[in-house]
């Protein structure tokens, strides 16, 4: 059995088969690529995202006794410190929604990351007890929004 075609039996160069499998050929030939379009970015800032929620938090705990004894927190302060991510997440997915209405879900993605990165790397250059508190509110806030807005990028 042989599988050529007689070129009788072919279709014409110009003809609507031909333009068919040219069409069809040009779609499938386009469409891998059409589906990792503009999605790459997206991927590594979910990454990125997943990456930048929980920094400031688990990094804390270790260090706690040698920045109390740094910094001169008191127990307290200390207490207030550990307290700070409960609340601020809280606060901070409560806002989350409005910030992604309002904005989108990438922008807020991006917003905190930024927020998660300023807070926690400014917090590392102040002597301040209140100024690293609110350092500390600032990145638990980005973390907080990005835990809100994960899902809908992910979805």
């Amino acid at each position: 059995m042989s599988t050529q075609i007689h070129p009788a039996e072919a279709p014409a160069a110009g003809g609507p088969a031909a333009a068919d499998q040219a069409g069809t050929a040009g779609f499938l030939a386009s469409r891998p690529r059409s589906l990792w379009r503009g999605r790459v970015f997206l991927i590594i800032g979910i990454i990125l995202l997943g990456i930048t929620l929980r920094h400031a938090v688990t990094g804390l705990s270790p260090l706690l006794p040698l920045l109390r004894e740094e910094m001169g927190l008191d127990l307290a302060g200390a207490s207030m410190l550990g307290m700070l991510p409960t609340l601020s997440f809280g606060v901070a997915g409560f806002l989350a929604p409005v910030v992604i209405r309002r904005s989108g879900p990438e922008v807020t993605a991006a917003l905190a990351m930024l927020l998660a990165a300023v807070g926690t790397f400014s917090r590392a250059f102040t002597d301040s007890i209140p100024i690293f508190f609110v350092l500390s509110v600032v990145a638990l806030f980005g973390m907080g929004f990005g835990n809100v807005v994960g899902a809908p990028l992910v979805k």
